[in-house]
């Protein structure tokens, strides 16, 4: 399979389109009361088992005039297809066993460029993702954070303003959880929840906080900000255009914003289809990553589900 040349620090988008669900009790709320609704709301996963996604991604930096956001430079675009499939319901703390596999599509110079990743429900385990690295010739591993050095790992996802960090799943009691106030957003009743890491994730992560914006009604997230070490905003999330799939609140356009470097990426999804067939464990191998014949054997399977 013909591959592109060096692309080093660059890593595959994983799970795009993945939602945070938080809720409130009134008014007042307790820490712990806080803590309880993270969990429930994260429950709503359990009515996904399969999904297959198709996205567009770009990236470029930004500057904004007349309160409108425009790209000053030609930005950088992608196209991949994903599959994921999960293994456990959603546990005690918040997390799930999953596997995934993600394959570039578009630009042809990177077509079918993928990489491996597996969610653990367990505390004790990071994320893991393998990934081909036309450089080394080689499916190489590359973990959510460094655990060995207690520290947050480094690397943007093909260039955009995601990192492992933004789409990882972590513990739900590795952070203090407070409703600051309601408000409204966009002609909806949000709550404000701010989430602080506890000491021991604040040393592996970017972020001193994350606020949030939670539709009191469909319980979705449109909206939250990232602050970095200093106390300073740091990256502006928002999601667009919500439709229900199975029951499950899915945004059709997602962007982030990097407040500091004026970079922005914005997520179209082409294609989602959720609790669909994928009963061949062959997807979520390394020899999907090398082996280009093996790859679109599979993946074309998966097409004629969908025509």
């Amino acid at each position: 399979m013909q591959k592109n040349k060096s692309i080093s620090d660059d890593l595959i988008f994983f799970c795009l389109i993945s939602v945070l669900f938080l809720t409130n009790y009134g008014s007042t709320v307790y820490a712990q009361d806080a803590r309880e609704l993270v969990y429930q709301n994260r429950l709503q996963a359990n009515l996904v088992k399969t999904g297959y996604s198709k996205v567009k991604m770009k990236t470029c930096k930004y500057h904004v005039k007349n309160k409108k956001i425009r790209c000053i430079e030609k930005p950088r675009v992608k196209v991949f297809e994903s599959i994921y499939k999960n293994y456990s319901d959603i546990g005690k703390n918040g997390k799930q066993d999953q596997k995934a596999i993600n394959i570039i599509l578009s630009p042809k110079s990177e077509k079918g460029i993928g990489m491996l990743n597996y969610s653990y429900q367990s505390d004790d385990k990071d994320d893991d993702s393998w990934m081909y690295f036309s450089s080394l010739g080689k499916v190489r591993r590359i973990t959510s954070s460094n655990k060995i050095q207690n520290e947050p790992a480094s690397g943007s996802l093909f260039g955009s303003e995601f990192s492992s960090e933004d789409i990882s799943g972590t513990p739900i009691d590795d952070y203090e959880y407070k409703i600051l106030k309601s408000i409204q957003y966009k002609g909806n009743h949000t709550w404000v929840i701010e989430q602080t890491p506890k000491p021991q994730r604040l040393r592996k992560s970017h972020y001193s906080k994350t606020v949030f914006w939670l539709d009191q009604t469909k319980k979705i997230i449109p909206k939250w900000v990232t602050y970095n070490r200093q106390g300073k905003p740091f990256k502006l999330f928002t999601k667009d255009r919500w439709k229900q799939i199975d029951g499950v609140w899915i945004a059709e356009v997602g962007s982030v914003r990097n407040l500091i470097t004026r970079r922005k990426t914005t997520i179209i999804t082409l294609q989602e289809h959720l609790n669909i067939p994928v009963d061949n464990e062959n997807y979520f191998t390394q020899r999907v990553l090398t082996d280009g014949v093996f790859q679109n054997r599979l993946f074309n399977k998966m097409h004629q589900l969908f025509h």
